[in-house]
């Protein structure tokens, strides 16, 4: 057949024998239940429309030597609507690689779609250089990482790069992450002013994401079912603990809110941190003191840009690029959302959340 077609149900179990080729480790310890997480994350999430479908590359006698899938999400830019896709799962099977190019088939094929954008933020070396060969950037702003030690053990700076220094903005990052590195000294925390958190409802959510919402700025949509439907996969993933997601109030008012994984080890992965204008400082020190009062020992983050000069009057360690945030759009002026860490771009909105 050799064709490169969309992803059909009945193609699960193929696609499932190719990855358990191809990756050595896995979330899902049996077939079957990968199976079923793979049903689940491309053909039941909330978003599921059959103009943006994931993608499979057939072999000459019907066997699938590639994959990639595609996760639809609603995004806002001021009033306008768009939609952007989530890549990712990217895999060609061993003897499929080379002189095919079949994962560059894959991968141009799923941006020529009907979306406005399309992201990854998992991305290693190899998938910058396929995201880059094909006209897409990786979003320095959203590939920034900080540490926070929640225990008093020491931090330090890691920016080291496995492509090296290929461009001005990296070497700006390190010089900065040198000067922070001598900076970093004292308590992370600040804000003395009284907040406390309550229960985060989809309902906060949503309502803090319509006011972050701006004429030039994106935005995730979402509604109850989605973000529900997110969260129950994040506590689905086995590497977690457990999840945790407050709202910060401040006067009476919801300020902020905060969703965070913490590993067996203590270890905690920020997922989601929102704060009203002027209000990051709060948010900020209530989540460390949340984190620390849940047995955290080191919270990490992706850095938004509404938070970056406090994570530098913090002096808080920087990681650039592992991973990579990358993206790739026809819209000059949707792709300049992230390469100016503009957009609002949590660990939910592409594929860190999935566990395959």
């Amino acid at each position: 057949m050799n064709q490169l077609r969309p992803l059909e149900p009945s193609d699960i179990p193929q696609i499932v024998a190719l990855r358990r080729r191809v990756f050595s480790q896995s979330a899902q310890e049996s077939d079957p239940s990968l199976a079923r997480y793979y049903h689940t994350l491309f053909f039941e999430n909330p978003w599921h429309d059959e103009r943006y479908p994931s993608f499979v590359q057939e072999g000459s006698a019907g066997e699938i030597l590639g994959f990639v899938g595609s996760i639809p999400r609603p995004m806002l830019l001021g009033a306008e609507r768009l939609t952007a896709v989530t890549a990712t799962e990217l895999m060609v099977a061993p003897e499929a690689r080379g002189a095919g190019l079949v994962g560059l088939k894959l991968l141009r094929r799923l941006f020529d779609g009907a979306q406005h954008l399309t992201y990854s933020d998992r991305g290693n070396e190899k998938a910058r250089a396929l995201y880059e060969g094909l006209g897409g950037s990786a979003a320095l702003w959203h590939s920034l990482y900080w540490s926070a030690s929640l225990d008093g053990s020491q931090l330090s700076f890691d920016t080291a790069l496995a492509g090296g220094s290929r461009n001005v903005a990296v070497r700006a990052v390190r010089r900065a992450s040198r000067l922070l590195d001598r900076l970093a000294r004292g308590s992370i925390t600040q804000n003395r002013v009284a907040t406390r958190d309550e229960l985060l409802t989809p309902e906060t959510v949503m309502s803090l994401m319509r006011k972050f919402a701006g004429k030039n700025t994106l935005v995730p949509e979402y509604d109850a079912h989605s973000f529900g439907w997110l969260m129950q996969r994040l506590a689905e993933t086995r590497k977690f603990e457990r999840v945790v997601s407050a709202q910060v109030i401040h006067d009476g008012e919801a300020i902020g809110f905060f969703v965070y994984a913490i590993r067996q080890d203590g270890e905690a992965d920020v997922v989601q941190l929102a704060a009203l204008p002027g209000r990051e400082g709060l948010t900020f020190d209530h989540l460390i003191r949340h984190g620390a009062g849940n047995g955290g020992t080191v919270l990490r983050g992706r850095l938004d840009r509404r938070f970056a000069a406090l994570i530098s009057e913090r002096g808080l360690p920087l990681t650039l690029g592992q991973p990579w945030t990358l993206v790739r759009s026809g819209r000059p002026d949707v792709a300049a959302q992230f390469l100016t860490g503009n957009a609002f771009f949590s660990r939910l909105e592409a594929e860190w959340w999935i566990g395959t």
